[in-house]
């Protein structure tokens, strides 16, 4: 950091959104959002931590759905936002500017890198709690995770069983020696069994899968899916006099 971000970063430290009223601010979020006092403290953080990206990055910025809902609660506290934030410790205006449907690729786009930004400047990835990252399938719940081609796998080894089923009930109809019987038991029951392990193996992914994941798949803050700007909120941030320098 350069003595002018250092600074920058002690100021928000120190600042409480909301200032007098920044116990206000926390309840609003807590009843507004149905969070604890822990979640709404923990958005807090968070929210200093993107108010700095917004000011030091050379590219516009994108938050996550929790923060955004935070930097929603402290715009409601207009002359505090606008005299106390802006003015006195970020040194400029932050404008929050809406997104809509044509804008959802630019706000994705936006959202990975703040990501980068955020990973960059504070030396580790942002915790997916609070932002998820749609590069990463780890946000997905463990049961969506261990579901990704469950009719496939159904349907092989239904087949599979039918199949092997018949056979043993046609084998047994012409020889009912009960050895040979076991034996058909036995073979069967060898022949189904790679089947069971491959369509287990077919329906949980990989470690790696499930931290790569796919172009396509997202969190979002809850642990559900989103893409697009639902998981990067619909909205961008920009500095008074164009663009965020440092």
């Amino acid at each position: 950091m350069t003595q002018h971000t250092t600074q920058l970063m002690d100021r928000l430290t120190a600042y409480q959104p909301g200032g007098a009223d920044a116990e206000l601010l926390l309840q609003r979020l807590q009843h507004e959002h149905d969070w604890t006092r822990a979640a709404a403290l923990a958005a807090t953080e968070e929210y200093r931590r993107f108010l700095y990206l917004a000011v030091t990055c050379p590219h516009p910025v994108t938050p996550s759905p929790i923060v955004d809902a935070v930097w929603h609660e402290h715009l409601m506290f207009t002359r505090e936002y606008r005299e106390e934030l802006c003015a006195g410790v970020l040194g400029r205006t932050l404008d929050h500017t809406p997104g809509g449907a044509d804008k959802t690729a630019q706000h994705h786009q936006q959202y990975l890198d703040t990501l980068d930004a955020y990973a960059d400047a504070f030396g580790s990835a942002a915790p997916t709690g609070t932002w998820p990252d749609p590069r990463v399938n780890q946000d997905l719940p463990a049961t969506e995770q261990r579901s990704q081609t469950p009719l496939r796998t159904a349907l092989v080894v239904a087949i599979t069983a039918l199949a092997l089923g018949m056979m043993f009930m046609t084998l047994q109809f012409f020889i009912q020696d009960v050895t040979s019987t076991l034996t058909i038991l036995l073979l069967t029951s060898i022949l189904i069994l790679p089947m069971v392990i491959l369509g287990h193996h077919t329906s949980s992914p990989s470690v790696a899968q499930r931290q790569n994941g796919s172009s396509g798949s997202s969190g979002s803050s809850s642990g559900g899916s989103c893409s697009g700007a639902s998981c990067a909120s619909s909205c961008g941030s920009g500095c008074g006099g164009g663009g965020c320098g440092s």
